[in-house]
């Protein structure tokens, strides 16, 4: 879970204060659900590393929400050589990535395959974006708010998740 911001870490800050201001609202409304362990046990361990990167002073700027409700971490670009997934469950790294060339030098560069991501640009940009995301191994390009949503026929990480899921459905229904 990155947002990756074609921005400097100033702006990406600004942006991490809009979103925290989203995510409390959200949590009002749809209070974070309790995890089993090995996902509270992984998030816990993210929140504990940010947690000492600040005392070290090697983190950027986080920002959480009350009782950890959720967690943003703000940082540059050129701190990481690779995207590894967080643990999600509302905690989200926001990277300044000062240019577009170096978010998507961070695309093609992923621990685990680039499956899913949304896209918040220009429409004349929109086109040319796509290709270079999917040529990264993007196998889901859609514009924001629509990630939950996918196209039945979507093939994550080459296998049609939800068209497989419904079929078996069907088939155990017939």
């Amino acid at each position: 879970h990155h947002i990756l911001i074609e921005g400097s870490r100033e702006e990406t800050a600004r942006f991490a204060l809009l979103l925290g201001q989203a995510l409390d609202g959200a949590e009002r409304s749809w209070p974070r659900a309790r995890q089993n362990v090995e996902t509270e046990a992984r998030r816990r361990a993210v929140l504990a590393r940010r947690q000492a990167l600040a005392l070290q002073g090697a983190a950027g700027e986080d920002l959480a929400g009350p009782r950890e409700a959720w967690h943003l971490s703000v940082d540059v670009a050129t701190e990481f050589d690779e995207l590894v997934p967080g643990p999600g469950t509302r905690v989200v790294a926001l990277i300044a990535a000062a240019s577009r060339e170096r978010a998507l030098s961070l695309c093609r560069r992923t621990r685990y395959p680039l499956a899913g991501v949304a896209l918040a640009c220009h429409e004349p940009e929109r086109g040319p974006l796509e290709s270079s995301l999917e040529e990264a191994g993007a196998t889901l390009v859609c514009r924001p708010g629509r990630m939950q949503a996918p196209p039945l026929g979507w093939r994550q990480d080459g296998g049609q998740r939800l068209a497989g899921l419904l079929a078996r459905r069907q088939g155990r229904a017939a």
